[in-house]
């Protein structure tokens, strides 16, 4: 399989906001960015973009916190 990123961002107002991939590397090959430079694999499936969600979800929920926001990674990762 391949690496995929997903990050959870807290904030002091109490947000938790998931920055989720869509998809597994990055074509735009951007030489500062190490997603880039994997190059690009494939597609996510609709599963695995949810896993990363529910995750963070179940992370949040065993502190007493919630996810409030979802934004997806990247401008190279088109839905």
């Amino acid at each position: 399989g391949q690496l995929i990123e997903s990050v959870l961002m807290p904030y002091d107002d109490g947000r938790n906001t998931a920055c989720i991939s869509s998809q597994a590397g990055c074509a735009m090959g951007c030489v500062f960015c190490a997603t880039g430079q994997m190059g690009f694999a494939r597609q996510l499936s609709s599963d695995e973009i949810f896993e990363q969600v529910a995750r963070f979800d179940s992370e949040l929920k065993g502190r007493g916190e919630r996810l409030s926001n979802i934004v997806f990674m990247g401008m190279g990762e088109p839905l």
